[in-house]
């Protein structure tokens, strides 16, 4: 999905007074929840607009703010057709003092775009509204983009993605030989040897390789430690990256602390400034030492990651929607949110969020917990129970495993619930808890029954494609479920070229039904943002966007 929440670092750094400088430690301490190898700017969202910029996106007031471009010109060509004019600014430089250049911003669409790049860009979905890259012959600075689809949505994406040195990462200019609509097509099957080299050297770049880490935002790493810390300190050249009026610290130290309670007793003891995604159970205790201490802030904000059930539904017991229905029945979304979440979480019939209220579709009830429907269900189906397993004509049982990340403590729990309930009705779940590299792999390449997954989405991410298009459910995409009809497809895509919301509401809202009615995976609940902070800093305006706050919201102090 698109639109991330950008500067994490920023906005735990904003912290100039509305009035007067605030005094405040130069040196800022973040807890980071897991560290694996693959763990770089180039394969994971952490350091969003901190090493490496945007060029332009929008903030929590829906206004497009510049990084490294000015937005100059929107020219609508039809319904579904616009030309977005950037302009990169005079202070858009790498680290090196050398400026950044158009032919940096087409290099970087060429990246993203192409299916043979790794990491978390990987298949960066929310580009393909990008169709064309235009630049300007007598502006060196200018470009403009051309992008496919809903208006509104083109406008959010047109800017939202970070832009690479081509010098760094292309030096030998690879790239350049191919047109952006025939790198959008490379696989691994029909792509050029080249392409194909090239991009076996860029998957396989070390983790913060000080070769290649030197980008165009206000911190640079300054030392890595794997599994332990990464500390960023702040280039000489800061004064270009933001206006005047932010103070920076000095460094930003990320600190791996995988144990939520460990986490917890980090900020309490001032060893950390920040800890995010805090579990439901560590946030009551940290409301608890709160009140005594009143050392701390905290937060909690409607947030955008749903967590689900899925099935595969390759498998031929999970090939009927009747099967999927009465397994759907045994799971109770609101025992499950008491119990996991403590009610820090929004039950939800779909991927669109409740609190989006014209594009959700309310008409839809919640999954009702039912096993005696379940049974009947089953019967109905062609499964027979025998006193002890659940059994069809060709021999098959009902039994499935259920795999999930096992570092995640929700998921543990959750687990152990549906295995519970399933038992209940003659089903056996055997749990397969996985590390996350581990069962993205499995995922991806539909080794699996059953999953506990979760997606993160925006309130502007109306492109659910990648997750339940046909098109997307090859080996290496993000449809895991591998669900997919006409007429969900026929949905999807009507809601992505719609030219109103209010179309696009009808579009959304007839896929929530199809996906309610089909079952592929059962929706659970959008966890809700936790988010506690010393009060050395001050307050937060809290936003959507993941890690579920504002970036420019930090430096207020009144």
């Amino acid at each position: 999905m698109n639109q991330k929440l950008r500067l994490l670092g920023y906005s735990l750094l904003f912290l100039t007074g509305c009035t007067s400088q605030v005094d405040y430690p130069s040196q800022l301490r973040i807890q980071i929840n897991s560290f694996p190898e693959s763990f770089s700017p180039i394969k994971t969202n952490e350091f969003d607009g901190i090493i490496f910029q945007f060029l332009s996106e929008r903030d929590s007031t829906d206004k497009i703010v510049s990084n490294l471009a000015e937005l100059s010109e929107k020219i609508p060509i039809n319904d579904t057709i616009s030309l977005f004019g950037f302009a990169l600014k005079s202070s858009a430089k790498w680290v090196n003092g050398v400026p950044v250049t158009k032919e940096d911003v087409f290099f970087t669409l060429k990246l993203n775009k192409c299916r043979l790049r790794s990491g978390i860009s990987s298949g960066s979905f929310h580009l393909d509204a990008i169709k064309a890259f235009y630049p300007d012959s007598a502006n060196s600075r200018f470009f403009q983009l051309e992008t496919h689809g809903n208006p509104e949505y083109s406008r959010s994406v047109a800017g939202d993605f970070l832009v690479m040195p081509e010098h760094i990462f292309d030096p030998q200019k690879v790239l350049r030989a191919y047109s952006l609509d025939e790198i959008s097509t490379f696989n691994e099957e029909n792509a050029p040897d080249d392409v194909k080299k090239y991009f076996e050297g860029f998957n396989g770049i070390a983790p913060f390789d000080s070769v290649y880490f030197k980008g165009s935002g206000p911190y640079q790493i300054e030392s890595y430690y794997p599994d332990q810390s990464i500390s960023l300190t702040l280039t000489e050249t800061n004064e270009e990256k933001l206006p005047s009026k932010f103070q920076l610290a000095n460094k930003i130290n990320y600190v791996m602390i995988t144990d939520p309670t460990a986490a917890r007793f980090a900020l309490q003891n001032n060893e950390v400034d920040v800890i995010t995604q805090v579990p439901a159970t560590e946030f009551v205790q940290l409301e608890a030492f709160n009140k005594t201490s009143n050392s701390l802030n905290l937060y909690q904000q409607a947030g955008f990651k749903f967590v689900f059930f899925g099935f595969n539904t390759r498998q031929p017991k999970f090939s009927s929607k009747d099967v999927r229905i009465a397994l759907s029945h045994v799971i109770d979304v609101q025992g499950i949110i008491d119990a996991v979440r403590l009610g820090y979480a929004e039950p939800t019939v779909g991927p669109v969020h409740p609190v989006l209220s014209d594009l959700y579709n309310a008409d839809i009830s919640t999954y009702a917990y039912n096993p005696d429907q379940s049974r009947a269900l089953l019967e109905k189906s062609g499964w027979n129970f025998n006193g002890n397993k659940w059994k069809n004509d060709a021999g098959e049982t009902l039994d499935f495993e259920l795999t999930y990340n096992g570092a995640n403590p929700d998921y543990q729990k959750i687990a152990l619930i549906v295995q519970s309930e399933a038992k209940k009705i003659g089903v056996q779940v055997n749990l397969a808890p996985e590390e996350s590299g581990t069962l993205l792999k499995r995922l991806r390449s539909h080794q699996f029954e059953a999953v506990l997954y979760s997606f993160v989405g925006s309130p502007r991410a109306y492109d659910y494609s990648p997750l339940f298009h046909t098109a997307s459910a090859a080996p290496g995409k993000m449809n895991f479920s591998g669900f997919g009809t006409d007429e969900s497809d026929r949905e999807i895509e009507k809601a992505i070229l719609s030219t109103s919301r209010e179309e696009m509401a009808i579009h959304l809202k007839k896929l929530q039904q199809i996906l309610h009615e089909e079952r592929p995976i059962v929706f659970l609940y959008f966890e809700q943002s936790l988010i506690a902070t010393s009060k050395k800093f001050p307050r937060l305006n809290i936003s959507y966007y993941r890690p579920g706050y504002d970036p420019v919201g930090f430096y207020q102090t009144h």
